[in-house]
């Protein structure tokens, strides 16, 4: 309950915030969540989590992973810590926690928010996020 509640605090700071969560990245899971929408149902929920981890570790993004490390002579890794998402009413903030590599910080505002205030909240949110990350 830590979580959501830091998650209910986090919406409330930025005005404009729709909904943000703390994903487990090696399974999929929501670890947290907190929105202010109605018509987000549960099964939405979990279907923006899935499409979230399918952008940072999905099949053709290990697959890219994999050609790179080869070319580099290098372990594979994976490069990708941040996206932003943008569609026709909203935006979405995707990060990884520095702190907490496996750990994915998603951050959904309506497109009054400005961009650099939603990384601006969302970088704040995963170092507030980290140390309440199992």
């Amino acid at each position: 309950m830590l979580i959501n509640q830091a998650l209910k605090k986090i919406t409330e700071e930025l005005d404009g915030t729709l909904a943000c969560s703390i994903v487990d990245l090696s399974s999929g899971i929501i670890l947290g969540v907190h929105h202010t929408i109605p018509y987000f149902t549960q099964a939405y929920i979990d279907a923006v989590a899935a499409a979230a981890v399918d952008i940072f570790r999905g099949r053709n993004v290990y697959a890219v992973e994999q050609m790179l490390a080869i070319q580099r002579g290098e372990e594979i890794a994976f490069h990708t810590q941040e996206v932003q998402i943008t569609s026709t009413s909203t935006y979405h903030f995707i990060a990884i926690i520095p702190e907490k590599p496996d750990m994915l910080y998603v951050l959904v505002t309506n497109k009054k928010v400005n961009i650099g205030l939603g990384w601006a909240s969302a970088h704040r949110a995963c170092k507030q996020l980290a140390s309440l990350c199992i």
